[in-house]
């Protein structure tokens, strides 16, 4: 906890994907011991306008690929969730 990823070069392809890599194989190495705590564990801030192309890209397509691959092998691995929250998110969801 409390490490961070930052990648400077600006429209370079694949740097949210290379941030994500990392802290996903933490939380699949974490839920194959049990269930994750239900906490924010990894936060991204992104340009409304990507933001849900983004977190579909780059974090419910690599976890349903990760997911499948251990159910082929026989491995369990706890849910690792996703949410997405904008400005316009209601304050009763926010914070859930």
């Amino acid at each position: 906890m409390g490490k961070t990823s930052s990648s400077p070069r600006p429209q370079a392809p694949g740097k949210p994907l290379a941030a994500f890599l990392i802290a996903i194989d933490g939380l699949v190495r974490r839920a194959r011991s049990g269930p994750l705590p239900e906490q924010t564990e990894i936060l991204y801030v992104s340009p409304l306008k990507a933001l849900s192309n983004d977190v579909h890209k780059n974090l419910d397509a690599p976890l349903a690929g990760i997911a499948a691959l251990a159910r082929e092998r026989g491995v369990v691995l706890a849910p690792i969730r996703t949410a997405l929250r904008t400005g316009d998110t209601p304050q009763s969801d926010a914070s859930g």
